[in-house]
């Protein structure tokens, strides 16, 4: 996740992947925002989970 953050805020800046580019911000907005999904799934059960993701390889 380290090499993730630090690629997305350097091409971040010369592409335009995402407007958030600094790494507190990535790992707030971007990586915990992804898990929250987690807070909500049923524990110890078997399901299916569908990512259609969101851009800049995030979900």
């Amino acid at each position: 996740m380290a090499l993730h953050m630090e690629l997305l805020s350097e091409w971040g800046k010369k592409i335009n992947l995402t407007t958030v580019r600094e790494p507190l911000e990535i790992a707030v907005l971007h990586f915990l925002d992804s898990l929250t999904v987690f807070k909500v799934l049923p524990r110890g059960l078997s399901f299916n989970l569908l990512d259609v993701g969101s851009g800049a390889g995030f979900p």
